[in-house]
């Protein structure tokens, strides 16, 4: 019954006149308890790997091989012993094991530090703590206005790359767990990094990603010759797939740096 569970599972490695399995000569013949006489192995394997035909199709099919057809009082009982394989332990499906591919465990990092993206509070930035997560997981833009009695506290967003989360502040001065800043999402004032360590944009952009979300095109001639990535967007609207991907890959070219 080996032979058949190998039918069963595997018909492509089955070939007739002369009968191989596994491109190997197989010219034994079967005896079993189940079957109400002996049939050679050439035919339990034809009968198996043909059993969804009608029985008229299969013994036109067999007349055309050549082989000898199994009785048909004898079918449903072969095919009933050949099943139990299938439904128990020989499934093909759970006796595959993949070759894995653990590479992904180089990238990973163990160390203290977190690693923190700042959005602006203000009323007219595009980018704030409640729509950056639907944009930078989904590359949604869904202009939300932040009410007035809303508390700026931070947030983690998923990576879309990784299996990692990012804190995501208003505040440059954010130390919670020696935390790294490497990205900011500017509104367009100034002021927005006052508090920060650093003096002007250019210093900024040479420490950190750096993001304008506008769906104005017109604002982004205020950042020619900065490494300010503009990115244009309409409400409601998604953004290019080959865009969220370049944001991320932004983040973790800074992230990655020492």
């Amino acid at each position: 019954m080996d032979l058949l569970k190998k039918a069963y599972l595997n018909p492509n490695i089955v070939s007739f006149n002369p009968l191989k399995v596994n491109d190997k000569l197989c010219k034994n013949t079967i005896n079993t308890a189940y079957l109400s006489k002996e049939y050679s192995t050439e035919q339990l394997f034809f009968y198996i790997t043909h059993h969804k035909l009608s029985y008229p199709e299969y013994l036109k099919t067999c007349k055309q091989y050549n082989i000898l057809p199994i009785a048909y009082v004898d079918q449903s009982i072969l095919l009933e012993h050949v099943m139990k394989y299938e439904n128990n332990t020989f499934d093909v499906n759970e006796l595959h094991i993949p070759t894995l591919d653990y590479s992904f465990i180089n990238e990973f990092r163990i160390d203290d530090l977190n690693y923190a993206i700042i959005v602006s509070s203000a009323e007219n930035s595009a980018i704030n703590l409640l729509n950056i997560s639907d944009f930078l997981r989904e590359g949604i833009f869904i202009r939300k206005k932040i009410p007035l009695d809303y508390e700026n506290l931070p947030i983690k967003v998923k990576s879309n790359l990784k299996r990692e989360s990012f804190i995501v502040t208003d505040n440059f001065k954010y130390k919670e767990k020696n935390t790294k800043i490497i990205g900011v999402f500017l509104d367009g004032n100034s002021w927005q990094f006052k508090n920060s360590n650093f003096t002007n944009l250019k210093d900024l952009c040479n420490n950190m990603a750096v993001f304008y979300v506008s769906e104005e095109e017109s604002k982004f001639n205020n950042y020619n010759g900065l490494d300010v990535s503009c990115i244009k967007v309409q409400n409601n609207s998604p953004i290019p797939k080959e865009t969220l991907n370049f944001i991320w890959k932004k983040l973790y070219l800074f992230k990655s740096k020492e």
